[in-house]
């Protein structure tokens, strides 16, 4: 609100909501000042009466317009995206007893979820070597929103590669795990393999052993959950350790296709493969 030189409604809420869920929020060294945690949150309906407020205030077509010509728009959009895909990995972690959807569901589904399958897709595909301009320049901070880490220009030289053009299925995936992939330390970088060793993982979290077949499993979606035959074709979910393990394996490396750098080792992301040329 302070951007667009609106009188604030709620400032004790304003300042609250500072906080954010940055996972070095309290280290001042990697991250701005926040406020600290309160002792009790708002009832949620007071939140949500908060949150509308400030939606209607935003939807204002000069203040839009206003918002977009400092970049701010679309980094707020990104920033909500971000939120729900962190959402959704929540989501899709939840115990299988939270889940509703009936088999019946499942079942109507199936011809979508195989939608690709026997397409016509090239496995991988060629990108030219070329610069890659990374960061923003310093000089036009004042006049423009962005992230923290995006300031600082960089531009890299590459070679030419190619990428696969789907992300990793859970079939794929499945076969590294039944090729011991989680126990070959050789695949694993080394700080990967020590958070798999203390988290003493052995398949992804999207991923649950059958409780009636040794060796098998279950794949979680966000309402039940598939046999592996039944979610065969879909993006596996894992974290950037498992990512890079995978690659590791198959002889290339990770690479993930998403609108932001997935860094963490305890979520998961879907994830395609590259190899240099």
């Amino acid at each position: 609100m302070k951007a667009l030189n609106v009188e604030s409604f709620n400032p004790d809420y304003d300042y609250m909501f500072q906080r954010g869920i940055d996972p070095d929020v309290d280290d001042p060294t990697k991250c701005h000042d926040h406020p600290e945690m309160p002792p009790q949150w708002p009832e949620r309906s007071r939140v949500v009466e908060y949150r509308n407020r400030v939606r209607e205030t935003l939807r204002d077509n000069d203040r839009m317009h206003q918002l977009d010509s400092m970049g701010m728009a679309d980094m707020s959009i990104e920033h909500d995206l971000m939120h729900i895909e962190t959402l959704l990995y929540m989501v899709l972690q939840l115990d299988k007893k939270f889940k509703r959807w009936s088999r019946v569901e499942v079942d109507a589904a199936k011809p979508l979820l195989h939608r690709i399958s026997g397409e016509d897709f090239p496995d991988y595909v060629r990108i030219p070597e070329g610069t890659a301009k990374l960061g923003r320049n310093r000089e036009t901070k004042k006049q423009q929103w962005g992230w923290d880490n995006e300031f600082g220009e960089l531009e890299v030289q590459v070679n030419s590669f190619e990428a696969s053009t789907l992300p990793v299925t859970v079939g794929e995936y499945v076969e590294f795990m039944r090729a011991g992939g989680y126990n070959r330390e050789s695949l694993w970088q080394e700080e990967d393999w020590k958070w798999r060793k203390r988290e003493s993982l052995s398949h992804p979290k999207c991923l649950i052993p059958k409780s009636d077949s040794a060796g098998e499993w279950e794949y979680l979606t966000i309402h039940c959950t598939m046999t592996i035959e039944e979610a065969r074709d879909l993006p596996i979910y894992v974290s950037l350790g498992e990512a890079r393990a995978y690659a590791a394996w198959k002889g290339k490396r990770y690479c993930k296709p998403s609108f932001r750098t997935h860094t963490s080792r305890t979520s998961g992301s879907s994830f395609r493969t590259e190899f240099n040329h």
